[in-house]
């Protein structure tokens, strides 16, 4: 049974361990195989370490749980840019639970938590270029692509991520309703 809740810095290996292996399966093209191999692992606790043990007052991370395994979690910032408003700067599903609904009902939580704050505009993210499941994700979700960027933020190389942005989380939180399980 699916179980979501929020994280607490008791989850910091889980988190990082699933975010690695997420990094490892959709970013070859985006990173050196030895920073997926090597380094990954050791990057994600360092950054997960410190959102978990100082969460800022704008984060929110979510953690869905399937008989006490971590298999999917977000992580938001909300109203962190004054243009674009609320960062999702995490969405990571195991790839034994993708095509469940998960990823849906953590953004239909987000988005609820948006609403109750009354932050209904502005929902933006970045994804690498090469992410072409999540990319049809966000925009089978209404998300638009309105910019292109070189990045070198994280990893060891250079790569291309895109801004997708809802203007407007109303149609986003219908759209979510009507997908979840």
């Amino acid at each position: 049974m699916l179980v979501y809740r929020n994280a607490n810095k008791n989850d910091v290996e889980s988190v990082a361990k699933l975010h690695a292996k997420s990094w490892q399966e959709n970013y070859k093209d985006s990173f050196s195989q030895d920073f997926l191999t090597n380094k990954v692992y050791e990057d994600r606790i360092a950054v997960w370490t410190w959102r978990l043990e100082n969460p800022q007052k704008n984060q929110s991370v979510i953690l869905a749980e399937d008989s006490g395994q971590l298999v999917g979690f977000i992580c938001v910032y909300f109203e962190h840019d004054k243009n674009y408003g609320t960062l999702l700067d995490n969405l990571h599903v195991n790839s034994k639970s993708k095509g469940k609904g998960i990823g849906t009902n953590l953004i239909s939580r987000i988005v609820s938590d948006m609403k109750t704050k009354g932050l209904t505009t502005g929902l933006y993210l970045w994804v690498l270029d090469n992410n072409i499941s999540a990319i049809k994700f966000y925009e089978n979700l209404g998300g638009l692509m309105i910019e292109k960027v070189e990045g070198s933020d994280i990893g060891d190389k250079s790569f291309l991520k895109l801004r997708y942005f809802w203007d407007n989380i109303m149609p986003l939180s219908s759209k979510v309703a009507s997908k979840k399980i």
